[in-house]
């Protein structure tokens, strides 16, 4: 049965463990520490033996949860844990990175009843 968990950088378990066996090789070094370090490669600063409960008691526990579209067409689902609570947005110009923020801390504030403080100032010679 396919295990569908995914690690905050999108990638599933059998992808992580594929990571792990080219470290294997590529490095000389043992099969539990390459998979630890594939694992903290793709988002999680977890020993292997652990990952796949975290992951599993992940799903249903997000505070705020977004979708986001990626270039090749697909769409990436963005979710914050109470374990996971931070992600950067990053981007051009315009592209929505504020939007996205806003939203995620509209829903975060929603779960949490937290208050949110945000500031904004503008470079002195007023260029980005």
């Amino acid at each position: 049965m396919p295990n569908d968990n995914r690690f905050p950088s999108g990638a599933t378990i059998d992808q992580v463990k594929k990571d792990a066996k080219k470290l294997v090789k590529a490095q000389n070094i043992p099969l539990n520490q390459a998979l630890d370090a594939a694992a903290l490669k793709h988002g999680l600063a977890l020993p292997w033996n652990r990952v796949n409960d975290w992951l599993g008691g992940q799903k249903g526990s997000a505070i705020a949860s977004f979708t986001l579209p990626l270039d090749n067409g697909g769409k990436k689902i963005v979710n914050l844990t109470y374990e996971q609570p931070l992600i950067m947005v990053c981007g051009w110009v315009g592209c929505g990175k504020s939007t996205t923020a806003l939203v995620l801390a509209g829903q975060v504030m929603a779960a949490s009843k937290s208050k949110l403080f945000s500031s904004h100032q503008s470079p002195p010679d007023g260029h980005l």
